[in-house]
């Protein structure tokens, strides 16, 4: 009976090498947890705010407590994480990541930008509308019309 070995001798040392370059590559990039909390002035939680670490486009978007986590491949550096949502203006921050450590709480607190929600557009289209038949159903609402109705709804206040 003959015995054939699974691998032959060259071989294992392949293995070794592929195994030590995984190693090694895998200790240059860690898995990185980035967590915190995204508020507006006076503390209230601004909720689907974009958390974003700029230099790799790794984030997410805040949940209704203004609360976010997620986890980057980052490398040990200077990284900035940029938190932005409607109505407020963009915040940048810095984070220094180093090989010791695996985890980041980063908080921010966002500005009003009331410069961008000077209007609101509302548009449908039914199928089959030209866009010839479409001119005559456009309008347009401005904010003091809108404070002139009696509700604070705004889906009332256009009606």
């Amino acid at each position: 009976m003959k015995i054939t070995p699974l691998m032959k001798p060259g071989s294992v040392k392949g293995a070794i090498l592929l195994l030590l370059t995984t190693l090694l590559t895998a200790a240059g990039f860690a898995q990185v947890r980035i967590s915190g909390k995204v508020t507006a002035k006076g503390g209230a939680a601004v909720e689907a705010a974009s958390v974003i670490v700029r230099e790799n486009s790794t984030g997410t978007a805040t949940d209704a407590t203004g609360a976010f986590s997620f986890t980057a491949t980052l490398k040990p550096g200077t990284y900035t994480i940029v938190f932005s949502s409607t109505g407020y203006k963009t915040t940048q921050s810095s984070l220094t990541v180093t090989a010791g450590n695996n985890s980041y709480t980063v908080n921010a607190e966002l500005a009003e930008d009331v410069s961008k929600l000077d209007e609101v557009i509302v548009t449908c289209n039914s199928q089959g509308t030209t866009r010839r038949q479409l001119g005559s159903y456009i309008s347009s609402v401005s904010a003091e019309d809108l404070n002139k109705g009696a509700t604070g709804n705004v889906l009332a206040a256009l009606q």
